[in-house]
């Protein structure tokens, strides 16, 4: 055993009794410490201990008041008491380069583990959810990790909440057997995406991960068609729409392969246009057809704002598209952009806000505004946006230049 030697007068403790002392007395952990709520209560608040520096494998190597700590709650009342309700817990920090996790265990922190939220970095709060009426009352620990944690501490709060029951129809959908869609050249394809238009042609897609592309598929669903394949069991393979060179069948290289996603136009004449959008982190590639795939056009730079993840594309009417992404930076930034071309150009970026994962675009058919959702923090936040009407010219017709979207945005808690 190792022993600190002490100056004269004072006694010796083994090294790990003295190092236990001295963390404690440094890190006394969340205050208050301890809790409790009922049914009818507001909702209580404690505040982690601020850490300079800190950061953990897991929660189960944390060191309690060094990178971890707990609060205790305790949850009065019977289970009966708490039906219909539940108890929202949730942790806030103010920087999102910051990592905390949330861990709620029944009994101790060696208890069973009934709810977690541990998302990683670029947001600014983690929230799980505890239903007494199911796990029952008595003790829960809240414990927080500190995943990598400088110079910033966490709110925590625990509130009565309204339980929410999804609704379920009898009877559902009958689906068919899956069919496989097999590219030529790939050893896998995943994370698909699909679209089918208003004429029938279905289109199916998945990524190779960069730069090796995506592989694109088409399903005729037209009634009448020679090629009618209502039982989805013929897929027709496209290739690599983004490929480079333009060797469709067998690439091994292409302008994207991290995100796929497709729009399809609505109105217009048949065949309506496929947009498409491929991810390559430095930017967002866009492609294009007219022809249900036979051909492919290609624009490298769909993306203005440069090192970009998880684009999302929705169409409108039969020739515009929008393009929704987010950077990867800290904090986040969101965009949207505009091609008045079937997708295959796309105008200047419309800011639409900071922080967290962009979620979808979609566009209001009737009026052309447009609505792009993003996980702001532990809030769900959704942007509005209107169009400009399209310029005018006195003297001759002239193509409008794109200009960004009027913003307006409107925040919302998870139900």
């Amino acid at each position: 055993m190792v022993v600190l030697a002490l100056p004269a007068g004072r006694f010796a403790l083994p090294a790990a009794a003295v190092l236990s002392f001295l963390l404690a007395a440094r890190s006394p952990g969340s205050t208050p410490g301890s809790g409790e709520i009922s049914p009818a209560s507001p909702p209580l608040v404690w505040t982690g201990f601020p850490a300079i520096a800190a950061a953990s494998e897991s929660e189960g190597t944390c060191v309690e008041g060094v990178n971890c700590d707990t609060f205790t709650l305790t949850v009065s009342g019977t289970p009966a008491d708490w039906a219909g309700k539940v108890i929202r817990i949730r942790i806030d920090w103010s920087n999102a380069a910051n990592d905390f996790d949330l861990f709620v265990h029944q009994g101790s922190n060696a208890g069973p583990l009934v709810g977690v939220s541990a998302a990683g970095p670029f947001s600014t709060g983690e929230n799980t959810t505890v239903t007494p009426s199911q796990s029952g009352t008595g003790v829960y620990t809240v414990h927080v990790v500190y995943f990598a944690v400088a110079n910033d501490t966490y709110q925590g709060t625990a509130s009565v909440a309204l339980e929410r029951s999804a609704i379920y129809v009898e009877g559902g959908i009958a689906f068919s057997p899956s069919v496989a869609l097999r590219a030529p050249a790939a050893l896998a394809s995943g994370e698909p995406s699909s679209r089918c238009d208003g004429f029938g042609n279905f289109y199916a897609g998945g990524i190779r991960g960069v730069p090796a592309g995506t592989d694109v598929w088409y399903l005729d669903l037209r009634p009448g068609s020679p090629t009618y394949d209502p039982w989805v069991r013929s897929p027709q393979y496209l290739g690599v729409p983004e490929s480079i060179p333009q060797d469709q069948a067998f690439s091994v290289g292409a302008d994207g392969g991290g995100d796929i996603d497709f729009a399809v136009g609505f109105g217009g004449s048949e065949p309506a246009f496929l947009a498409g959008a491929s991810l390559l982190a430095a930017n967002v590639s866009a492609f294009r057809s007219l022809d249900r795939g036979a051909t492919f056009e290609q624009n490298p730079v769909g993306s203005m704002v440069p090192v970009d993840d998880r684009q999302w594309l929705e169409a409108f009417g039969s020739s515009k598209t929008y393009l929704y992404y987010r950077t990867i930076s800290v904090p986040t930034l969101h965009f949207v952009q505009r091609s008045d071309d079937a997708g295959l150009t796309y105008g200047p970026p419309a800011f639409v806000g900071t922080g967290g994962q962009s979620g979808n675009v979609d566009v209001d058919q009737a009026t052309g505004i447009v609505y792009a959702s993003r996980q702001a923090t532990t809030q769900v936040s959704v942007a509005r946006g209107v169009p400009p009407p399209p310029a005018r010219s006195r003297s001759r017709t002239r193509r409008a230049s794109p200009r960004p979207i009027r913003r307006e945005s409107t925040t919302s808690s998870p139900r």
